[in-house]
This record gives C-alpha cells, structure tokens and sequence, in this order.
C-alpha cells in the first residue's frame, strides 16, 4: 500500500484534518515562510492532547470515524490511535526556509519533534527559482537543507531535472548529488501523461543508475 499524499492551498488549516478523514495519510503545506506558518500547520494535522488550557483555534476538532472494519472510532483516545501514521510534509520552497539557515532549522526542529516518521518534506526548486532565480547560493542552499534534515532523521525529496535539465545522464547525476547529501525521496519531472511517449523504463533509469552508485 502507497501513502496518500495530498497537496492543498497555502490558505488551508482545517482542510488538512479534513483530509485526514477523508483517507489521506499525509498533506503538504506549500509556501511557508515564518515558523508561525509551520507551528500552525502541526497543529492543524494533529489532535490535541486534551490537556486543559492547551488547544488553539487551529487545533483539529473531533468527528467520528469509521475504520476498515467498521469500528466506530467515538472517543478521543480511538481517534487519536487511528492516526499514528500520518505525516505532516512541510515543502521548502522559498528562500526563507532554504537559505535563511536560522529559520530553516527551526522548521526543522519542529518537524523533528514531531516524532519519527511523523514529518517529512519536499524542495520545491522550480519554485524557489522562480522567486529567486536560479543561483549558486540556492543550489547550495538546497544541499545543505537536505543534509541538515537528514542529520535530524527527516526524510526530504526533491525533483531532479527541468526544462532546461533532460538528458538522463544530467539527471542522474542531479539524483547522486541529491542522494548524497541526505535525499532519500526523488522525482523526475516528468508528468504521468509523458510516460506513454517517454517510457516508464526510460524516465526511471536515472533513478535506478543513480541508486546503483551511491550503493543502494
């Protein structure tokens, strides 16, 4: 079984709970620039912990469920253990949160208490350049985001390749680089509908040489 994984509007709050009980496992929080925007979205796709005093407006409220089985999830003991593997993915994607190295690792510290596997993230280079322009400092800037993550147990993904970056040999080497400093989730940046004219086989192959030698 894959993990759902659904990417809403940078206005969302509750939306995220939301599709929590809609089956998704995991959202994504796109275009944050403050800590604030980060601690609020944690709060948005976690339950409170019903110790008095502690809820905030953007808390998640209760709303009966159903698992599998057909189990009424009624109580918030069982709606709480309904979800103890969903994820909470912050996208870095603006310069505050790749080259502003305080605020960056702040988000990350949040994500990192959290708890294991309960926060991942994904770079957003095509945004970031767009904001910024495609400079030397936000390339490094990214390498050093994902080993910083990685050194906090967080899983980060990026994509590799672009409209101006498609040979595979080009892509694969943008995946060992990417691997190497702590990247454990990629993508090309291929669409689904270019798989028919492209190739599953094709498009995948610099995945798989780039994972053949970094020695996975």
């Amino acid at each position: 079984h894959g993990l759902s994984v659904q990417r809403l509007h940078r206005e969302a709050v509750s939306q995220h709970g939301d599709a929590f009980l809609q089956g998704a496992r995991a959202t994504m929080r796109p275009y944050g620039t403050t800590l604030a925007e980060a601690e609020q979205y944690y709060r948005a796709v976690s339950y409170p912990s019903g110790t008095p005093g502690t809820a905030t407006p953007e808390s998640r409220g209760g709303y009966p469920t159903r698992l599998g089985d057909r189990s009424m999830c009624f109580t918030p003991d069982s709606l709480r253990a309904s979800e103890t593997e969903t994820q909470g993915w912050i996208q870095f994607e603006t310069s505050e949160y790749i080259l502003d190295v305080t605020l960056r690792d702040q988000v990350l510290d949040l994500m990192a208490r959290q708890g294991r596997h309960r926060a991942a993230g994904f770079v957003g280079p095509f945004d970031a350049i767009i904001r910024d322009g495609p400079t030397p400092a936000m390339a490094d800037g990214i390498n050093s985001l994902l080993s910083a993550a990685a050194d906090r147990g967080i899983a980060l993904g990026r994509v590799c390749g672009s409209g101006s970056l498609t040979d595979p040999r080009g892509i694969e080497d943008a995946m060992v680089e990417a691997i190497q400093n702590g990247c454990r989730l990629l993508t090309v940046h291929y669409m689904t509908s270019d798989l028919p004219f492209k190739g599953a086989e094709a498009v995948t192959r610099p995945f798989f040489n780039a994972c053949g030698r970094c020695g996975f």
